[in-house]
């Protein structure tokens, strides 16, 4: 046996990627099974002993200033060695991102010495207007979430594995034995004075501290960019245009990138 994946809880049995936190397997629930080598299983007559407690729940990752990660059920498995977490702190979290820039990927980091799974999506193909995963062959890019600051992931691939390429692969399986944060944190140093107010609005919010000119970039939560322009000083940001819900702003300047989260109402 090469792996069992739960799709709905990303629980799974990996012994090659070092990963083993599926603890059942419960009746009328799927699984995805990859065999080094064709076989088949009779499953024996049902048991009249109790069935097991209910399985568990799928658990939604958020990180401030990334998207929601849609699980689109395609997926390339990551596996992150304990020498790939070795620049990370518990708390923290690692995505996979798309070129588009759009969260497909996110795992927290829990310090608890095993090995870290990470699965990257795929674009299910069914929501045309909305990239919500990585095509096959698209190459994939890696941050880290420490506090709401990013910071950009180097990784290195094991060669050991399928797949050491850096690109998306349809069950793909990858183990990264090293990441190398960014020489600086896209952080809030230079943007440290920036303020949108009021938050939550009703459609226009007013951005300030801005000394020089940026770059903003508006996304929906979906990763969707909804808005680009550059600006400086004083700025007026319509969106009462959108539907309600929440937004992310991202700043950049040479040096610096802040990502604010706004609630359209």
């Amino acid at each position: 046996m090469l792996m069992i994946f739960d799709i709905n809880t990303n629980h799974l049995i990996w012994p090659g990627g070092g990963l083993n936190d599926l603890d059942w397997l419960y009746p009328d629930y799927a699984y995805l099974i990859s065999m080094y080598h064709a076989s088949t299983y009779t499953f024996p007559m049902p048991t009249m002993a109790p069935a097991p407690v209910n399985p568990p729940q799928p658990q939604i990752t958020r990180a401030d200033g990334w998207n929601d990660v849609v699980n689109t059920g395609i997926v390339h498995f990551i596996s992150i060695t304990t020498d790939g977490q070795k620049n990370f702190n518990t708390g923290d979290f690692v995505g996979v991102f798309n070129p588009e820039g759009t969260c497909v990927g996110i795992a927290e980091c829990t310090g608890n010495g095993s090995n870290l799974f990470l699965a990257a999506y795929g674009d299910d193909g069914y929501t045309e207007s909305v990239v919500d995963g990585l095509l096959d062959g698209e190459h994939m890019t890696f941050k880290l979430n420490r506090n709401g600051v990013t910071y950009q992931l180097t990784p290195t691939y094991s060669t050991e594995m399928p797949n050491y390429d850096g690109l998306f692969a349809i069950n793909g399986m990858s183990q990264i034995v090293e990441f190398k944060l960014g020489p600086t944190a896209i952080g809030e140093a230079e943007l440290s004075s920036l303020s949108i107010y009021p938050n939550p609005s009703t459609g226009i919010f007013n951005i300030d501290g801005i000394s020089d000119a940026v770059e903003m970039v508006v996304t929906n939560a979906h990763g969707q960019v909804i808005y680009t322009r550059s600006i400086g000083e004083n700025t007026l940001l319509d969106l009462s245009g959108q539907p309600k819900g929440i937004f992310f702003i991202e700043f950049r300047s040479e040096n610096s990138v802040r990502i604010e989260k706004v609630v359209l109402r």
